[in-house]
């Protein structure tokens, strides 16, 4: 009995934390939502993806790369100019040097979490762009194609660049030159 219950909140703990990341999922893939309301987010929206067809591999990630450090220095303002590009160019040498572990992996997981949060407040909020955000968290968290795409994304950084992925890594870069 006591074994039984044992498995059970193994069972249970898993589950939470399973859930915990469909819930940063959900975060991760709604906040780009916002973009819309960019003035020129279409153009973006629409060029990437084409242009992603045709780029070689290794301009696809030297574009992610570059673009994501401008993009994810605005969140850390705590330090002055220099200094966001430079952390986050070593942290992203460190973590690609770990980028198996999945100590590494849920660290990005969680980063991604938390500059969803910080993207969505830096936006002025009303009501319509609430519900949007309301909304496409909803979807995404209840779409198992997209919670599986957003976790093979973030812990299968090594697989094959298919079609889908870069469909996605363009939208990724369509949000981060939107946003940058």
């Amino acid at each position: 009995m006591i074994i039984l219950f044992k498995y059970y909140l193994r069972f249970l703990f898993i589950m939470n934390i399973m859930n915990i990341r469909n819930i940063n999922n959900a975060l991760i893939g709604c906040h780009g939502l916002l973009d819309i309301y960019k003035e020129d987010f279409y153009q973006y929206y629409l060029f990437f993806p084409l242009f992603f067809l045709f780029l070689p591999e290794n301009l696809i990630y030297l574009m992610i790369i570059t673009k994501s450090i401008g993009h994810f220095s605005s969140d850390i303002i705590f330090l002055p100019f220099p200094f966001p590009p430079i952390l986050l160019l070593v942290s992203g040498i460190i973590g690609y040097k770990y980028r198996k572990n999945n100590v590494t992996l849920n660290l990005v997981q969680i980063y991604l979490g938390l500059h969803s949060i910080n993207n969505i407040i830096k936006n002025d909020i009303n009501n319509e762009k609430i519900l949007l955000l309301v909304l496409g968290f909803i979807f995404i968290l209840n779409n198992s194609f997209l919670q599986n795409n957003i976790h093979e994304l973030i812990y299968n950084i090594d697989s094959p660049l298919t079609l889908k992925k870069r469909l996605f890594y363009s939208l990724l870069c369509a949000h981060i030159r939107t946003n940058y």
